[in-house]
């Protein structure tokens, strides 16, 4: 039978020249026998010579590959792949059919087995060329597409993310290829001194006569389609990525460093990315499937074979360009400014400024990589090494919350779990409670780097529909702001909305997002900070594995003024539950807001106190009716992450007053207070000080706050209880979401008369609810049990501790 050979790649061993090469030789190809089939409208997004002419068949075989392809109906590749089929039935018998593309080495067996049956229909001979890369090579080449494309990767990404990948592992891919009904399968290292004429066209045409018999054209790779850079480009490209170009800056850019004869790696190799140390080390990450590839294949398919560390510099990417790589640079620069279009010049005019602040602040930062690249050869380049435990790894290195201790929301971002009837209640009642403060409001839930960057989440991880924010969006007719169009768009220029280092998103993000807030409130003007946005303010909290060390690093960036515009006037050094600044900018034309959120609001806070001159900020997800009657606000700003939507915490008058009565420690105030005039400012600031420092609390609060919340607040501040049982406590009065562990604390505390007393002082929240139960029915107060027990699973449903209780009290009342 006639031939298919398929070439699969894999990733960084010449694909996009070879299929540059044979799409520009088709005509010649075809007098020799060899047919190069191309789809005329294929509706992949990248209509490419350079993306091979299968790349639709390999979509169609892989649903994780169709994964990576948003914004094209699925049905679409397998339409293109039914189209390119019938081309194939149609071409003459005699004629071998060459298939290429670089995710064909992306299909597990099942989806090579479809691909097989699919191609069966041809009544062809199937045989497949593979080339692999030395694992060194292919992390160092790694690296420097990441730079070339943009990002400020860390070696240590590299290795975790290519480690991940199967076309790393010869054997593996082998062990596929050789279960499946093929004629042939071809596994070859790539490496330029072993191709045949040292040239991979050259090589790939040479298998296919040994396969198929033809004699194949004399054609070699006309050019390099995505040629490489040498170590002194990539350092200068890694300097200027910090200003986060958009797509055509960053081309613009990678345009005039292929020019310079200086950066280029074929003319001048005297760099490697990486050491010799790298590559002894690495060796242990893969020596036991090299051994095996050696074994299987000879010794010419050893891996780690790289003679020329020997004698080459190895060169630290983040150290900051030379001097003579940014003249260079510039000198090119200006030569095509002066041949640019108008269109060009314009771009060429608003990107200079970017370019040149990114250059001169590298240097900052060098010493900090430098650390970071040390730490991962300390460790053997362990792809888990440098990674907190709360992040999963997407592509690119691109880094998300999804980990353990990440308040599920993996399993809630990928449909496994949904948002509960009682979560709902929970934000309807809170709803309520801000509408009963009369005061202007808004609720702003920040979209997740998951939707923003679903392209880079992993193969095997969907950002589904029916999320959380989806489902409350339905369920409840409430004025939320959810601005996922505001950052859809601003990534799309190019600019960063979250890092893939940090687990929230950026100053550019927050800006963004504050408009959206400012335009619901009516308020007038644009807005334009008087603080220029950096990525660098982040604790980079997915990229560490030691949790204490992000920690305090937060805590230093939340201590420190991101403006010089504002005065931090108190601060009750609490770091998230319970935490209440204060902050005055007397230049802004706003009166008084009071603001609740999260951390996430550690980027907003700059962004209010450029409109308001005193702001106060409170660390919780929903309102506190009896702040709002201290701080006597004009507006209400309401933020919360998508990641807490499952999970939301219930309004409570007097929560915040009861945390901070319970949680600080020590607490900060700048002098300027005792210059303060009279007014709800002054008077929360005496407050929240006596709350620490005396146990009596003012009964003059009881009139601004109301009974139950003063009860509340007095027992929280003059509570001796400690350990597990404080912080249930707390959690409760704080209406803390449902915690399994808590109630178990607490039903200990009741059962054990710790909390006798007490009963009437807890809120009827979901863990509050069921502990008041508990207390009544051990006081033998039935009947006002049930009563509590009708109300609790109306607003939270049946649980196991609410059934329990129901069958209790129905033979006990």
């Amino acid at each position: 039978m006639p031939d298919i050979i398929i070439h699969c790649g894999g990733p960084k061993t010449g694909s996009s020249a070879l299929q540059h090469t044979l799409s520009k030789n088709v005509d010649r190809l075809r007098e020799a026998g060899l047919y190069y089939p191309q789809l005329r409208n294929p509706s992949a997004r990248f209509a490419d010579p350079i993306m091979g002419n299968a790349y639709e068949l390999a979509m169609a075989a892989s649903k994780r590959n169709r994964a990576t392809a948003s914004g094209i109906p699925e049905e679409r590749f397998f339409q293109d792949a039914e189209a390119l089929l019938s081309i194939i039935k149609d071409a003459d018998r005699d004629e071998v059919v060459l298939l290429s593309t670089e995710w064909f080495s992306n299909l597990s067996e099942a989806e090579w087995l479809w691909l097989v049956e699919f191609l069966a229909q041809t009544r062809r001979d199937i045989s497949t060329v593979t080339y692999f890369r030395p694992q060194v090579d292919q992390i160092s080449s790694a690296l420097g597409q990441f730079i070339k494309s943009g990002s400020r990767p860390t070696l240590a990404n590299c290795v975790r993310y290519m480690s991940k990948e199967p076309y790393l592992s010869a054997m593996a891919y082998h062990k596929i290829q050789s279960k499946l009904p093929i004629k042939n399968s071809v596994i070859a290292l790539y490496n330029r001194s072993n191709l045949f004429e040292d040239d991979i066209t050259a090589d790939f045409l040479a298998h296919t006569d040994r396969i198929a018999g033809t004699r194949s054209p004399c054609i070699k790779t006309e050019s390099e389609v995505n040629p490489s850079l040498n170590g002194e480009a990539l350092t200068l490209l890694y300097s200027i990525n910090r200003s986060a170009l958009g797509r055509n800056e960053n081309a613009l850019v990678l345009d005039i460093c292929m020019r310079i004869p200086e950066f280029s790696l074929m003319k001048n190799r005297p760099q490697l990315i990486l050491s010799k140390k790298n590559v002894e080390e690495a060796q242990e990450i893969f020596a036991k499937d090299n051994a095996c590839a050696v074994e299987a294949f000879g010794e010419s398919f050893t891996y780690l074979s790289r003679d020329r560390a020997e004698n080459e510099e190895f060169v630290d990417v983040s150290r900051g360009p030379s001097e003579t790589s940014q003249k260079l640079f510039w000198n090119m620069w200006e030569k095509l400014f002066a041949e640019a279009s108008d269109e060009r010049r314009s771009l060429m005019t608003s990107l200079a400024p970017k370019i040149a602040d990114a250059l001169a602040q590298d240097p900052v930062r060098s010493e900090e990589h430098h650390q970071e690249l040390a730490a991962a050869i300390s460790q053997k380049l362990d792809p888990q090494a440098n990674i907190s435990d709360k992040a999963i790894l997407g592509k690119d290195g691109f880094l998300f919350l999804g980990g353990p201790d990440s308040n599920s929301i993996a399993k809630y971002f990928s449909g496994e779990k949904k948002i509960s009837t009682s979560a709902v209640n929970i934000h309807r009642h809170n709803f309520r409670a801000l509408e009963r403060t009369g005061a202007p409001y808004s609720t702003l839930i920040i979209p997740e780097a998951h939707v923003v960057y679903g392209d880079l989440l992993p193969d095997n991880f969907r950002v589904v529909e029916n999320r959380p924010i989806n489902s409350l969006l339905t369920a409840l007719n409430e004025p939320i702001i959810y601005p996922i169009d505001q950052l859809m768009a601003l990534r799309s220029e190019g600019i960063p909305v979250y890092t893939g280092r940090d687990s929230h998103y950026t100053e550019h993000a927050a800006i963004a997002c504050y408009k959206a807030v400012r335009l619901s409130h009516g308020l007038e003007g644009n807005f334009t900070p008087p603080y220029t946005p950096s990525i660098d303010r982040e604790s980079a909290d997915l990229m560490t594995g030691d949790a204490a060390a992000a920690i305090k690093k937060k805590r230093i960036l939340q201590s420190q003024s991101r403006a010089p515009h504002f005065i931090h006037l108190y601060c009750n050094n609490v770091m998230n539950n319970g935490r209440i600044s204060i902050y005055m900018n007397p230049r802004a034309h706003g009166g008084r807001v009071l603001c609740f959120g999260t951390s996430f609001s550690d980027h907003l806070i700059p962004a209010y106190t450029s409109d308001f001159r005193e702001v106060v900020f409170c660390y919780s997800t929903a309102v506190d009716e009896a702040l709002v009657r201290l701080v006597e606000p004009e507006r209400i700003f309401m933020e919360m992450p998508e990641r807490f939507l499952h999970f939301p915490n219930m309004a409570l008058a007097g929560s915040v007053l009861c945390t901070h009565s319970m949680r600080t420690e020590n607490q900060e105030t700048h002098p300027a207070f005792f210059d303060l005039p009279p007014g709800p400012i002054k008077t929360l600031v005496t407050l929240l000080s006596e709350l620490v420092d005396s146990e009596v609390v003012p009964p003059s609060l009881g009139s601004a706050i109301g009974p139950a919340a003063l009860a509340r607040v007095r027992f929280a501040r003059t509570s001796k209880h400690t350990g597990a049982v404080r912080d249930a406590i707390r959690a409760v009065l704080s209406g803390h979401y449902r915690q399994e562990t808590l109630l178990g604390v607490l039903a200990q505390a009741v059962d054990s008369g710790l909390l006798a007393g007490e009963c009437d002082i807890l809120p009827e929240t979901d863990m509050g609810g069921i502990t008041k139960i508990r207390c009544l029915s051990r006081g033998g107060k039935y009947r006002e049990a049930a009563q509590v027990l009708e109300r609790h699973m109306t607003m939270f449903g049946k649980t196991t501790e609410s059934a329990y209780f129901t069958e209790f009290l129905l033979k006990n009342a």
